[in-house]
């Protein structure tokens, strides 16, 4: 969702590409796991593997406090890290709880604190960070 609300500002300021966690669906045998979270690790994995340092991907998280969570997780012991990850689920159950997670961390980062949030905010967030390379 955030991410059609992204895609055409990117396209018009940076050009750069904007990914959703839903292209790696197709490939979750992990039943443990939501779609968005195994989505967004594998999503992970594979982008940052051909772009770090800094054209590390930028990480927004609208509505997905397990996704939240389960990235930082992962990136606790990873050494490539993201740009920014904006962490803006929406919600009560888990979602203060991932944001703290993520306060918590040293990892560059915009939270809305609270259980407000959704794509709709976290693509504002976005943006407006993008506006501001015109």
């Amino acid at each position: 969702m955030a991410a059609a609300a992204i895609k055409s500002m990117a396209e018009k300021t940076t050009r750069n590409k904007v990914f959703t966690a839903r292209m790696w669906f197709v490939k979750n045998n992990h039943t443990n796991l939501t779609k968005t979270a195994y989505g967004l690790s594998e999503g992970w994995k594979e982008l940052s593997a051909i772009n770090s340092g800094s054209k590390s991907p930028i990480i927004v998280i609208g509505s997905s406090p397990t996704a939240l969570t389960y990235l930082i997780d992962i990136l606790e012991n990873a050494k490539d890290l993201p740009s920014l990850i904006i962490g803006m689920p929406v919600g009560f159950i888990g979602v203060e709880k991932s944001k703290n997670k993520l306060i918590s961390t040293d990892l560059p980062r915009i939270v809305l604190n609270s259980t407000r949030g959704g794509a709709a905010m976290a693509a504002a967030a976005v943006n407006a960070l993008l506006r501001e390379t015109i």
